[in-house]
């Protein structure tokens, strides 16, 4: 607001003049006032008036936040991750501060082990001015058992405090509280719970330029506003709770402490050795008595409103409960007028079990009408589709088409890793063995497509064909994982190494418990025109010959790969054994490649 008053000072009310008052933070009315010019004319000077022009210039808007997408949703296997964007705007003209916290969400089905009904408890979210909030302090809550029927407890409200404590570098840029030289630290926060519930951990963010302290969560009950009876005292030593930049720890407790709802307690974080002396401040304290730091964790002292400072060295921010499959990058920060913000938000579904995992990220800023935005986000964990298969190969079937010989795999001659990492199949899988599994004929690749064209391409997968034509993971027993691919429809690529290729007709449905596939039962099994050798009026086989994997049965492998190894000491990577006895002879050239030459693989290139 402004006034115009005759001695060129203001709150005088006894001024001839009234003032003008113009309030930035509604809608200008055009017929008021408009970015420009005002002329005013200013009576009792001369007989006319003499006139005088003030400029009007825009007032700032305040920070006025958006958030996209307002929802996420992810489906993820089992052991798989994946990174989303959420995108912070600012269209008002003031700083935006944000800063973003997980909550979990109580009674999600198939919740990780160990934090299955945990509810948060937290105190302080964010500042109200332009900088963003530096402490958050929180519990996770264990809550207690119920009796038969009972309704699950609702999650505990959010205190409504806006509290920071913020670490200087020595010398001290202000003079705020702080300590001489590298003393230990406490800082202690106080919550008051609004239900019954067990405490089991506590989450810190702390920044630093370097430590190799231990840290130390101390919990108390209170005792009149202040810290009280130590209830439970943790030292945490090691790499994983090394202060480092931007680390965030969650600290399990060794046992679980219960409170009720209107009993006041109070975490508190001990550093034990602070690199160097610190200073500590609270900006726009919106509740008094809640926080409070002490050298030696008798006496407290409460940290009263000082001017703000920018952070140089330790920031400590205990955040609402873990989720441990969702992290945040960056979890706070400043978006200037009309720009924005992507925050990557990272799933990950290792270790977990099939299910859904759900929660909440809040985001939390200083926008004056919409300090609160809320995203719902969703973890679908499903175990990875599986490709159950059944194929023949000409070469090692026996007369009666009824089975394959294992002889290589009986007797040691076969790999125990996957032999498709050369041209033309290039494929760079670890797929092996500590031992080969009984009643193997030989390594086959599996590749998956989307459409027919080789570059749908989207998985690849080495395994193992048994005798009875089963074709199965490493296991020798189960079907072929693909866990980087989701259930869905696929085209089944099929190759050997001296065999032509194969491909499904049409794609296949493949999901965790997949129906058989077996391309031993006709022609139409496979894509294109009779591309399989008939075996029996009820067995069709990949057709033997291609020697040299070029996806042709042609006189190049009878010259360059049958001729120079007929009657040389077996080896794997001779591949003129085309019948896969042991040996290579004339057996392979009149049984399996004559009758083959001039045939081809029909896969689409």
């Amino acid at each position: 607001d402004w006034d115009l008053e005759k001695d060129n000072n203001r709150g005088d009310s006894g001024d001839a003049f009234t003032a003008q008052n113009f309030d930035c933070y509604s809608t200008p009315s055009s017929d008021a006032y408009t970015a420009g010019s005002i002329d005013l004319a200013i009576a009792n000077i001369s007989a006319s008036g003499d006139p005088m022009t003030f400029e009007v210039t825009a007032c700032q808007l305040p920070p006025d936040i958006g958030v996209s997408p307002l929802s996420l949703s992810v489906t993820l296997n089992e052991g798989q991750s994946s990174n989303e964007t959420l995108t912070i705007t600012n269209s008002g003209d003031a700083p935006l501060a944000f800063e973003l916290v997980e909550l979990p969400v109580s009674g999600a089905t198939a919740q990780p082990s160990g934090l299955a009904q945990r509810l948060p408890v937290f105190e302080s979210l964010i500042e109200s001015g332009a900088a963003p909030p530096q402490l958050f302090s929180s519990g996770l809550m264990q809550p207690p058992a119920l009796p038969s029927g009972g309704a699950p407890p609702t999650a505990l409200e959010a205190l409504a405090l806006n509290d920071s404590i913020r670490y200087d570098t020595y010398p001290s840029t202000y003079s705020n509280i702080g300590f001489g030289s590298a003393n230990p630290f406490y800082a202690a926060v106080r919550f008051t719970p609004t239900v019954d519930f067990d405490l089991t951990h506590v989450r810190a963010r702390y920044n630093t330029a370097s430590s190799t302290a231990d840290i130390e969560v101390i919990v108390y009950a209170d005792n009149g506003g202040l810290p009280g009876t130590v209830l439970h005292s943790q030292t945490f030593s090691g790499a994983p709770y090394l202060s480092s930049i931007t680390h965030t720890v969650l600290f399990e407790l060794s046992l679980a402490l219960p409170f009720r709802a209107g009993n006041d307690f109070w975490i508190a974080m001990h550093y034990l050795d602070v690199p160097y002396p610190q200073a500590a401040t609270t900006t726009s304290v919106g509740s008094a008595n809640r926080i409070y730091y002490s050298s030696n964790g008798n006496n407290w002292y409460n940290l009263q409103n000082s001017p703000s400072f920018p952070n140089h060295a330790w920031i400590i921010r205990a955040l609402s409960g873990d989720m441990p499959w969702l992290s945040l990058s960056p979890e706070d920060g400043s978006v200037s007028g009309g720009s924005s913000q992507d925050i990557t938000v990272a799933f990950d579904a290792t270790g977990l079990n099939a299910g859904t995992y759900s929660g909440k990220i809040q985001v939390h800023s200083n926008d004056p009408t919409s300090p609160l935005v809320t995203v719902p986000v969703t973890l679908m964990v499903q175990a990875p589709p599986v490709v159950n298969l059944k194929a023949f190969l000409e070469g090692p079937a026996n007369p009666a088409a009824t089975a394959m010989n294992t002889y290589l795999g009986d007797n040691s001659l076969l790999p125990q890793q996957q032999p498709y990492s050369a041209a033309p199949w290039s494929y760079s899988g670890s797929e092996s063995v500590t031992a080969m599994p009984s009643g193997v004929v030989d390594w086959v690749l599996l590749t998956l497509r989307t459409a027919s064209g080789a570059e749908t391409e989207v998985a690849a997968r080495a395994a193992l064909l048994k005798g009875d034509g089963s074709i199965t993971d490493t296991d020798g027993s189960s079907p072929v994982r693909f866990p980087e691919i989701l259930a869905g429809d696929y085209y089944i690529c099929l190759y050997q190494r001296n065999h032509l290729g194969i491909m499904s007709k049409l794609p296949v449905s493949l999901n965790s418990s997949s129906a058989l596939y077996d391309f031993s039962l006709g022609q139409d099994q496979a894509y294109g025109i009779n591309p399989l050798k008939e075996l029996s009026a009820t067995v069709f086989a990949l057709r033997s010959g291609d020697g040299n994997a070029d996806g042709g049965v042609d006189v190049l492998d009878k010259n360059l790969i049958w001729r120079p190894q007929n009657g040389n000491p077996w080896a794997y990577g001779n591949y003129g054994d085309f019948n896969l006895d042991g040996g290579i002879d004339v057996l392979d050239l009149n049984l399996k490649w004559r009758p083959d030459n001039g045939t081809g693989s029909q896969i689409p290139n």
